[in-house]
């Protein structure tokens, strides 16, 4: 039998994810069984992705089995599930089911997907819903979740799932996305050596910026009909598109400038004075901003030297 697993080799980086579900893959082959796995890391970086890719090689009887991708979002109750997932895909089918934005679960599916992840000798649970019975069985029915926000999913429900951490992407590993993602669309392109240090910069560690980037990088060469991507190139495009150092987005800025006025701001007067709700400083804003030390949190919120720098040189 060939135990290889190739499915991971055109994907950049994660070398420590790819390797534990490659040992996994392999053992599946011999067990028909996989851990609930739990995919963890900020949005855009490939949870998802993953997910997906893991469950074209859970393969029974030469196909593999039925995949049912769920924004969990989108589940409002328990009985939705049921009706809308667990009757159709789970009795009487083999089924993988991707359950992302794992955070979003409500209440009652959760306390529910305790009793059918549970793990036992026996690798499979019985879970009844009034006159219903669902044989979950672990050799027949795969549960893949991803979340963004691992502090809200509920303590049993994590320690029943074999938790992945995705790492953060490198600069080389950016852009050799955003290279690859040129050649998947047949375009010959050569970025000069100063460009291919920059263009990094600006995408927040992020692969799915990376492949936006691709596609505006390939879009601005054929308005121009260039094939050489230089830092001409790069800084009119970087003009007409509004990219920031960094990759800071309005609202990033917004936040910065509104620190500048007014140092040492409550979260509450950040949103105020930025027209953005707490939620939305605290959550889509204030992370990044942290991550470049471009402010920090210390008797309130205030720039860095490094922040001041960021905005003078804008």
């Amino acid at each position: 039998m060939n135990n290889t697993i190739t499915t991971f080799d055109d994907i950049i980086g994660q070398t420590e994810i790819k390797n534990k579900l490659s040992f996994y893959l392999r053992g599946f082959r011999v067990t028909k069984m996989i851990p609930h796995f739990m995919f963890v890391s900020e949005k855009g970086t490939g949870k998802t992705f993953f997910s997906a890719k893991v469950a074209k090689e859970l393969v029974i009887d030469g196909k593999p089995k039925t995949a049912k991708l769920i924004n969990c979002a989108t589940i409002k109750n328990l009985k939705q599930f049921v009706e809308q997932v667990l009757i159709p895909f789970i009795q009487d089918n083999t089924c993988t089911l991707l359950l992302d934005e794992a955070s979003e679960l409500p209440k009652d599916l959760t306390m529910s997907l305790l009793t059918m992840l549970n793990p036992n000798n026996e690798n499979r649970n019985t879970f009844v819903y009034q006159d219903m019975v669902f044989d979950i069985d672990f050799t027949k029915h795969s549960f893949l979740l991803a979340t963004s926000e691992p502090d809200k999913i509920f303590h049993a429900l994590m320690s029943r799932c074999n938790r992945l951490d995705l790492e953060a992407y490198k600069p080389e590993e950016l852009m050799e996305i955003v290279r690859r993602n040129i050649i998947k669309n047949n375009v010959k392109l050569t970025f000069t050596d100063d460009v291919v240090e920059l263009i990094p910069t600006v995408l927040r560690r992020n692969p799915r910026c990376a492949q936006m980037m691709a596609n505006d990088v390939i879009n601005y060469c054929s308005q121009f009909n260039i094939d050489t991507f230089d830092i001409k190139a790069w800084n009119d495009m970087k003009k007409q598109l509004g990219i920031k150092p960094l990759g800071l987005n309005s609202m990033e800025i917004k936040v910065l400038q509104a620190l500048n006025k007014n140092p040492h701001s409550r979260l509450l007067d950040l949103a105020a004075k930025t027209g953005m709700s707490a939620t939305a400083v605290q959550k889509d804003a204030e992370l990044h901003l942290l991550r470049n030390n471009l402010m920090k949190v210390d008797n309130g919120r205030c720039l860095t030297e490094v922040g001041e720098k960021y905005l003078n040189n804008m």
